[in-house]
């Protein structure tokens, strides 16, 4: 008998149909972020006679093949993901050069075989709703590199995109921005915000956070509107981020 899963969603109105405000549309709610140290910890537990360490060591392997794999123009596919290269951005002719400024090269991956297979095994779970405009972080860029690809600048900044996340006021030590490393220890910015806006935070990453996973938080108690929440708003980012030193 096929294993059940069940995928936790949330329901927003559909921006896209405004003449309709019944249409909803769904966003799941993470169970969490696995890494290769998780696949270790669970092939330990159970039963396996290979250490630990050199399970690390295999999926580093693994890892830095398929790197290799991707940017050197492969397409790679397994039971779980199919990877595959794609250059972004318009060429006017025939003669036209690749220009750094107008394309770029990305990597599609898509589901393998056995995980699509699997989908039909997945059960969804309305857990709630979510207003449209709700507070929220949507996205995070590294202002070194400029990409949003889950890597952060220690020691500079980072630029932070969501829905009310203005921190309201920044003399508050319960209020501002913080990175959570992956022992649970906080690191709030004590900078001033080069930006604070509703919908943009502009914060330097703490020289003392170092490189390795981390989660972002945002607390504050900006509303929007003239009043303020009598306590303190926290949002996580949803996905997990690797500070590093540029």
């Amino acid at each position: 008998m096929a294993k059940k899963y069940t995928w936790s969603i949330t329901l927003r109105p559909n921006a896209f149909t405004p003449d309709n405000d019944r249409d909803q549309l769904a966003d799941v709610v993470p169970a969490g972020t696995k890494r290769d140290e998780d696949i270790a910890d669970e092939i330990v537990a159970e039963g396996s006679e290979i250490k630990r360490e050199t399970i690390l060591n295999i999926l580093s392997l693994r890892n830095k093949k398929v790197l290799g794999y991707a940017l050197a123009g492969y397409n790679y596919s397994n039971d779980v993901e199919q990877m595959s290269p794609r250059v972004n951005g318009v060429f006017e002719d025939i003669n036209a050069q690749f220009d750094p400024n107008i394309h770029k090269c990305v990597i599609d991956i898509t589901a393998g075989a056995a995980l699509r297979s699997e989908l039909s095994n997945v059960a969804v779970k309305v857990t709630g709703t979510k207003e449209a405009g709700g507070a929220k972080i949507g996205a995070v860029a590294n202002s070194v590199t400029g990409e949003k690809d889950g890597t952060i600048p220690i020691g500079d900044d980072v630029i932070i995109e969501g829905e009310k996340i203005k921190i309201q006021d920044e003399a508050d030590e319960a209020q501002g921005v913080f990175f959570a490393d992956s022992t649970g220890t906080e690191h709030r910015v004590s900078r001033k915000l080069t930006v604070n806006k509703p919908a943009q935070l502009i914060a330097r990453v703490p020289a003392d956070l170092a490189e390795g996973s981390v989660t972002l938080i945002v607390r504050t108690k900006y509303t929007g509107s003239a009043t303020t929440l009598k306590s303190v708003r926290e949002l996580r980012y949803a996905y997990e981020l690797k500070a590093v030193k540029q």
